[in-house]
């Protein structure tokens, strides 16, 4: 049970290492990775969780909830967003690493016209709690999902409320789209 306890919290911590490129994620964000300072981010991107199969992972498997918080479209590109809820468990092993995240926040494109997806370019995303401060930006990774390829990281929803997630993108064509979604804490 520990060695799985262990596997995961490495998993998890493996997940916001785009993020942390920022450095300063804003007051709802709060990170301290200084003892990640030596780790080779370069060589994370792309990450395949499908395979996690092998280490006793079914894919995105993590105990909580998913979410599906909608489509948005800019400029013939589609974009999906799901989060995942980390469980109490989850929130103590990230917390044991000097991390507050509530949820694991995955997009996905497609281009509208081809209906090809769309999985390279850079992601960020903003957080805005109901009458409350916009986050900075947090760099989300590309990786390979147990549902397609997209982008993923970890943000922090820790009040009760409605939040806005703002998307920016600057895809493979170079255009710069924004997309919106909303999610509610209970």
């Amino acid at each position: 049970m520990t060695g799985k306890l262990v596997l995961i919290a490495v998993f998890m911590l493996t997940l916001p290492l785009a993020a942390m490129a920022d450095g300063d994620h804003g007051k709802k964000m709060d990170m301290d990775h200084g003892s990640m300072k030596g780790m080779d981010h370069d060589k994370m991107k792309g990450m395949d969780h499908g395979d996690m199969k092998s280490m006793g992972h079914d894919g995105m498997k993590m105990d909580g909830d998913m979410i599906m918080l909608g489509n948005d479209s800019d400029e013939g590109v589609k974009a999906m967003a799901h989060a995942k809820v980390y469980d109490q468990a989850g929130r103590d092993a990230l917390a044991k690493m000097g991390m507050n995240s509530t949820h694991h926040l995955m997009l996905m494109f497609t281009d509208e016209k081809t209906g090809k997806p769309v999985t390279e370019g850079k992601v960020a995303v903003k957080v805005k709690h109901e009458g409350g401060e916009e986050s900075k930006p947090v760099m989300l990774m590309a990786m390979k999902m147990g549902m397609g390829t997209g982008f993923g990281g970890d943000i922090s929803l820790p009040e009760k409320g409605e939040y806005e997630i703002k998307v920016g993108t600057r895809l493979a064509d170079g255009k710069k789209r924004q997309f919106k979604f909303e999610i509610e804490v209970k």
